[in-house]
């Protein structure tokens, strides 16, 4: 009898009369933290909003490591969430400090190599999270000097990826003083329309002129502009 009448308050509720495409747009002007309150009131509204909160992810280094972690392991639990991922702006890996399986409780100070073997276990475990996210149009990667300096190929897996993606904004950031070039991954971006680079050693060595007819936005230094914006739209 509880459950039924648990069911029929459900039904009664004045959610269930308004239009989805209202209540999502309603929840739209609401931060994540009003978000999760709101889809833990009913089954309805969790299986109508879930796919909101997963639209623009942002774990950036604002973020602290724990949830990095957490988020990750809940989009391995639930690829289901994947598809609706529009907009990543963070690390693509959650944390150096910790393995994917271990519990930063325990980690203690790290050599360098035990520190590299954890990044390892990073990069093979977000791979295939980042390569089922078909539908991210915007991203932004930041603090991955080793992209830069991916001189045994160990992020190599992260390059095919982004290169197969169709995005419509690319921005990359790194401190590095090791070039990187990118006309490999911009060869497969016909759509892209903005590439910001925080990035003096980023090169485009062999770019045709017929990639990237799309861009309209360029940030970086003088001497890239140089390189990719003549004879572009």
């Amino acid at each position: 009898m509880r459950g039924t009448s648990r069911m029929n308050a459900t039904r009664q509720s004045p959610f269930h009369q308004w239009p989805s495409d209202v209540i999502v747009r309603l929840a739209s002007h609401l931060d994540i933290t009003e978000k999760v309150r709101l889809l833990a009131t009913c089954r309805h509204l969790r299986e109508l909003l879930e796919p909101i909160l997963y639209q623009h992810l942002t774990p950036d280094t604002y973020w602290k490591a724990r949830r990095r972690v957490r988020l990750y392991r809940t989009l391995q639990e639930r690829p289901d969430l994947l598809p609706y991922i529009h907009s990543f702006q963070g690390l693509i890996i959650p944390t150096s400090l910790s393995g994917p399986y271990e519990p930063r409780e325990q980690v203690e100070s790290r050599e360098s190599e035990i520190q590299k073997r954890i990044e390892d276990d990073w990069i093979d475990f977000s791979a295939p999270l980042l390569a089922q996210a078909i539908n991210i149009r915007d991203l932004e990667f930041t603090d991955y000097i080793g992209w830069g300096s991916d001189l045994d190929g160990r992020w190599q897996a992260f390059k095919n990826i982004v290169s197969n993606m169709k995005l419509h904004r690319l921005a990359y950031a790194s401190s590095s003083d090791c070039p990187l070039d990118f006309t490999p991954v911009l060869h497969g971006q016909p759509e892209l329309r903005q590439l910001v680079l925080s990035y003096s050693q980023a090169q485009f060595e062999g770019l045709e002129e017929t990639a990237v007819p799309k861009l309209k936005v360029f940030k970086g230094t003088f001497y890239q502009a140089a390189k990719i914006v003549p004879g572009r739209p």
